[in-house]
């Protein structure tokens, strides 16, 4: 879904550009940062290793996955 108006688009996509890859590399992290903050604070703490794991992957991707994709993710979680 694109819902941003085209010139705000080109607009975002320049200043983006305009940062060096390292700037950019760093924004990155702490996005990405952010979010495992988030979504670990949405969890409950006494969650198992493996099962954090699944939980974070139905977050993530339930819906984009096939259920037997998930289903073999799990089960290498589930096993390794």
């Amino acid at each position: 879904m694109m819902d941003t108006n085209p010139s705000i688009a080109v607009e975002w996509t320049r200043r983006i550009l305009a940062l060096s890859g390292e700037q950019r590399m760093l924004m990155c992290s702490a996005m990405q940062e952010s979010t495992r903050v988030m979504v670990l604070a949405s969890m409950e703490s006494r969650l198992s290793g493996k099962e954090l794991r699944i939980r974070i992957l139905n977050r993530f991707y339930g819906t984009d996955l096939t259920e037997a994709c998930r289903s073999e993710i799990i089960w290498g979680f589930r096993e390794g």
